[in-house]
């Protein structure tokens, strides 16, 4: 028999031809979906039929488990992965290096591909199986690459880049059922790694950037918040060298300040890098607040930046410990000013 498939542009291009004790139909078997090529007899053949609840039953017995595993790797290897469309790419030059970030068209994934990664790409058509992915990446490095072009599809897959056939073998590993132990702690982990995300920020934080946002990136104000962080940092020394050290006593009500004073300079980090985001034109994805081990945090998304150029990552990457140097020297000289005998 001849397996063939339509491509595309709407020719049909012969993929194998099967003989005697091979199979083929199980990629229907195995994802639930409809055919994705045709088989025609080209001599007079008997054919033997499985239906699928005979087939996966027949994998679950046993060691025919592992047969299961290989007609998921057959199945892969014989896939053809399709680019999403809508993705945006964007070069980046680094010196000599080159790489390249995918945004995803929902802008929830991004991800950095090499050079070989993006030839990997750019093969993903739906007329490509990843068998020829291994062949034409052979003709360009001299290596099948087996290992590199498998990782890289399942990456892009796992991030919502390209659609691949998915087989349900995993579905057929039985599972043990949890220990007492785990019932006990899993729900203390969901309370002590709470995480609430709140992804229509990009809107709240693009007002706040016209509004008010624009003016901290502004020349005067940048030189005026300069002269402010060394003044405040002078301060901080001062107090270190001089005030410190006279004092004999300590105001315990201080200590009732130090965890909201982390949660509030964790805010102005996390807006440092939000507003810097939208100063160079990208979107902020999302933004929320969490517990790790009962520790609270707070985070924004700020990956849009990896699709614009080198110094502006490096601004936003910044922003968040400079809001801090800002800050804390902001504090100590309201210190120095306001409690000189302090």
């Amino acid at each position: 028999v001849q397996v063939s498939f339509r491509t595309a542009t709407g020719e049909e291009r012969p993929v194998t031809t099967l003989g005697p004790g091979q199979h083929f139909g199980e990629a229907a078997l195995l994802t639930g979906d409809a055919r994705n090529a045709t088989v025609r007899a080209i001599e007079d053949c008997q054919l033997w039929a499985l239906y699928r609840d005979d087939f996966l039953q027949a994998l679950q017995a046993g060691r025919a488990f592992e047969l299961g595993r290989y007609f998921a790797q057959n199945l892969t290897m014989r896939s053809r992965p399709r680019r999403r469309p809508g993705v945006e790419v964007a070069e980046q030059r680094d010196g000599a290096e080159v790489a390249y970030m995918l945004r995803s068209p929902e802008g929830a994934s991004y991800l950095r591909l090499s050079d070989r990664g993006m030839f990997v790409w750019a093969l993903l058509d739906g007329d490509h199986t990843v068998n020829d992915l291994c062949v034409a990446y052979f003709a360009r490095y001299n290596s099948f690459g087996v290992e590199e072009i498998g990782a890289t599809i399942a990456q892009l897959q796992a991030l919502g880049f390209v659609e691949v056939p998915a087989p349900e073998v995993g579905d057929l590993e039985p599972t043990a059922p949890p220990r007492p132990v785990e019932r006990l702690v899993r729900p203390i982990l969901r309370v002590a790694q709470w995480r609430k995300v709140f992804p229509q920020t990009d809107a709240w934080f693009t007002a706040l950037y016209r509004r008010v946002g624009w003016l901290l990136f502004t020349p005067p104000v940048l030189v005026l918040l300069g002269l402010l962080t060394l003044a405040g940092l002078a301060a901080f020394v001062w107090i270190l060298l001089f005030a410190i050290p006279g004092r004999k006593d300590f105001n315990l009500w201080a200590l009732l300040f130090i965890v909201p004073g982390l949660v509030g300079i964790t805010l102005l980090h996390e807006l440092g890098h939000a507003l810097t985001t939208k100063h160079f034109g990208r979107r902020v994805t999302g933004a929320g607040l969490g517990l790790y081990y009962f520790f609270p945090y707070a985070f924004v998304g700020t990956s849009d930046i990896w699709m614009a150029g080198r110094w502006p990552r490096i601004a936003v990457s910044l922003a968040g410990p400079l809001v801090n140097l800002f800050t804390g020297a902001l504090f100590a000289l309201l210190a120095a000013v306001l409690a000189p005998d302090a």
